[in-house]
């Protein structure tokens, strides 16, 4: 391609990318109305050998690019393993293991966030699997349906980033990989990937916060008016959610299955990765994760479909069925995947990266940055409902930075990922927020009022972390931002108790 495009020009692609997701919302036009702007420009401004370029010098260059193409497998296998193991009924089983002993309602908001915890696989599946496990019970127990949504929305995407297993991990590996390698010290999409992990504040607070509130019952904001609400009048609702019932079956594989998975994944990473002449957590970074994850999910299907055939739960043809359509529903992801590589492909051509470095070094201090990128892709999450747009948007901005300015790869790459998380976790047009609604039989905008809140709260503590890893970017920010978020949970919960106390003593009184 022609010479770097010098100046503030090289931000108009990836700000028209921006721009058009949050007029729009939808990210598809919004990257490929960017990246056609980006190619065009390098082309001297003729649209016509900007688009031949977009297709040739870049679509395809991407899409048949090694790692890109081994990426693309690897998300055809998650999405036929997740679609098969949700109708066969045992992601339901495997989670509803954990109710045998929810016999209050601190023990059932436990179970809702080990059951959270446990089904990691899916953001998408987790509130279909436990919203109609749990509406019954809660509503035994006088349990707000608000609550439930919470609950199982906070620990649906918040735990699938944490987990270097899952699709959300092989989707940022893909956008990682480009920036990682141009490294001095040659660092692994893997390595950048699990060293982010502690810097994650946003994703650990929501994780957190649950049982938090659980346990000590720190309702506050409309959440509280909502509990007391269900206390008081006890609403009698149908046994099943029909909107979201998942299709039954024996249930009996998904331990073994999801077993499976994890030990094939980590079998495969230490020994691609040296393991025993390198340690265990050396190996695990260097190991072929994209490889591993691959055959993990694999494996996970064979034998899951193997039982399944055994207990004669599901036929050769019906599970056929479910793998196809599961990865055929991975069909939009992998466009953006393709949009996203070929934009940060252009982004490098034209110098955005390194323009943006610039004006950083010169006009913001640099232990700022961490919390103006949390903040920043908590905007175009937000806007666009699409924690997975927005990494696609940011990845090409954000890291850079990091590598120019010496900021540390690790830090950065955790604001994007838990900036994210917090808009797509608030963002009354996500995905995950709508399914969370549907799956808990709740009103869509009651759970994202009831909800804020609580997002906000660790948007907070989230913020503090990340100023205080832009000046020590040292994994002890972490208990530095649970402490600011215990701190205000506490707080906040204490302030609504006296609130409503003072209500009931008013009328007392006169």
């Amino acid at each position: 391609m022609t010479a770097e495009v010098a100046g503030w020009t090289s931000l108009l692609p990836p700000i028209a990318a921006i721009v058009l997701a949050v007029w729009t919302r939808h990210v598809v036009l919004s990257l490929f109305v960017g990246l056609l702007l980006g190619v065009t420009m390098l082309a001297g401004w003729n649209p016509l050998i900007g688009l031949y370029s977009l297709l040739v010098d870049y679509a395809w260059v991407q899409i048949t690019d090694p790692w890109n193409v081994s990426v693309i497998v690897l998300m055809l296998f998650i999405g036929g393993f997740v679609e098969l193991i949700v109708r066969s009924g045992g992601a339901a089983a495997f989670a509803a293991a954990l109710c045998r002993l929810v016999t209050n309602r601190r023990r059932a908001q436990g179970a809702v966030w080990g059951s959270g915890i446990v089904v990691f696989f899916s953001d998408s599946a987790n509130p279909l699997i436990l919203g109609p496990l749990f509406a019954p019970l809660f509503d035994r127990l006088r349990l707000s349906r608000e609550k439930l949504a919470y609950l199982i929305d906070s620990t649906a995407s918040a735990v699938c980033i944490l987990i270097p297993i899952t699709s959300w991990a092989a989707y940022v590996l893909s956008l990682v990989a480009r920036e990682v390698a141009d490294l001095p010290d040659a660092q692994t999409p893997m390595a950048a990937y699990l060293a982010s992990i502690p810097f994650q504040f946003y994703a650990i607070a929501c994780v957190v916060l649950v049982p938090m509130i659980g346990l000590l019952g720190l309702e506050y904001g409309p959440m509280r008016k909502a509990e007391l609400r269900a206390l008081e009048t006890r609403p009698e609702r149908e046994a099943e959610n029909p909107a979201v019932a998942i299709q039954d079956g024996s249930g009996v594989s998904g331990t073994v299955a999801l077993s499976t998975v994890a030990v094939v994944i980590l079998s495969t990473l230490l020994v691609t990765g040296g393991f025993p002449e390198k340690g265990v957590l050396a190996a695990l970074a260097a190991g072929k994760s994209v490889f591993a994850v691959t055959m993990g999910f694999a494996a996970g299907a064979v034998v899951l479909a193997g039982m399944l055939l055994r207990h004669r739960s599901m036929r050769v043809a019906g599970i056929s069925r479910a793998w196809g359509q599961g990865a055929l529903n991975m069909r939009e992801v992998l466009v953006i995947l393709t949009l996203a590589w070929s934009l940060g492909a252009c982004c490098d051509a034209l110098g955005t990266g390194v323009y943006v470095a610039g004006v950083v070094e010169r006009g913001v201090a640099p232990f700022l940055v961490p919390a103006l990128v949390f903040l920043g892709s908590a905007v175009i999450s937000f806007a666009t409902g699409s924690a997975w747009g927005c990494y696609a948007i940011m990845m090409p901005i954000a890291l850079p930075i990091a590598a120019q300015t010496g900021l540390p790869m690790p830090v950065i790459l955790a604001a994007v990922l838990s900036g994210g998380i917090f808009g797509d976790h608030s963002s009354p047009i996500s995905d995950t927020t709508i399914l969370s609604s549907m799956g808990a039989g709740c009103e869509h905008v009651a759970h994202v009022r009831t909800q804020a809140p609580y997002a906000l709260t660790a948007a907070i503590a989230a913020t503090v972390g990340f100023l205080l890893a832009g000046l020590w970017p040292q994994p002890w920010t972490l208990g530095a931002a649970l402490a600011v978020l215990i701190v205000l949970a506490l707080l906040f919960g204490r302030i609504s108790a006296m609130r409503a106390s003072s209500r009931i003593e008013q009328p007392a009184r006169q």
